[in-house]
């Protein structure tokens, strides 16, 4: 092949390269953490695929828990000791709040919005979040 042409065949393939990155939803690449802070969320919107676990890091320096925000008159409280896990099986939006205890009381409101991905194979039972092993249904 001749260079002037392989040249503009590695261009073109470098070019779609970037095109497919570019177009390739945020979530593909994205940690799955969302961090804890004295003062807020840190990505208090949080967008993920369908089955990925997220795991909230607490790094406040005081004890934080956090409700899954559901029907009303529902209590889905858990304890982030230094960080928890969720698995969202559900698309859609998902509110949840972080209360933080101590002398600097504190709720710290967020989502997480969650996609449908073709690719994942639904490996559970359970049709609302997974945290911690236990399965909280819509």
């Amino acid at each position: 092949m001749h260079t002037t042409t392989m040249r503009h065949a590695r261009r073109a393939v470098a070019a779609l390269a970037l095109a497919v990155l570019a177009a390739t939803p945020a979530v593909a690449g994205a940690t799955d953490d969302i961090v804890i802070e004295p003062t807020g969320l840190r990505r208090p919107l949080h967008r993920t695929a369908v089955e990925r676990p997220v795991t909230w890091v607490n790094r406040s320096g005081v004890p934080a828990h956090i409700e899954f925000v559901g029907r009303p008159g529902e209590h889905r409280v858990f304890q982030v000791p230094g960080s928890i896990w969720a698995v969202f099986h559900r698309p859609g939006l998902h509110p949840y709040v972080v209360h933080l205890e101590g002398s600097r009381r504190a709720e710290l409101r967020g989502s997480v919005q969650v996609i449908f991905d073709e690719g994942t194979v639904r490996a559970s039972t359970c049709d609302g979040i997974t945290v911690r092993e236990v399965c909280i249904d819509p």
